[in-house]
């Protein structure tokens, strides 16, 4: 019984090609995904974290401890980690879309 010799053609390679450059895109991001959502936490855990400094300035302020523009800056960041956490969350759904640069920190 004779082997039927099977020729690799041009056509063949291409569709091999875009097989494996649809693989590597997969992979990439899957990869964005799982990094966005890392910062997604953090940002999320620091917002909590700055709610809770602000709550406690709210406190030292009303002592006379801390002046008043503290609890607004703590604040202030907290809001901007907060809308940080969002736009990763965003961004790990979506990792093909292209990411914003980060906000200056406020003053």
């Amino acid at each position: 019984m004779a082997r039927r010799r099977v020729r690799l053609r041009l056509w063949m390679l291409m569709v091999l090609v875009a097989i494996a450059a649809l693989a590597f895109l997969g992979e990439r991001l899957r990869r964005d995904a799982i990094a966005y959502r890392k910062l997604a936490q953090l940002h999320r855990e620091r917002a909590l974290y700055l709610e809770v400094r602000a709550m406690w300035s709210v406190g030292m302020a009303a002592k006379g401890y801390v002046a008043a523009s503290l609890v607004s800056a703590e604040r202030a960041r907290a809001e901007r980690e907060k809308m940080l956490a969002e736009k990763y969350l965003h961004a790990s759904r979506r990792p093909w879309l292209p990411v914003a640069p980060d906000p200056p920190e406020p003053e």
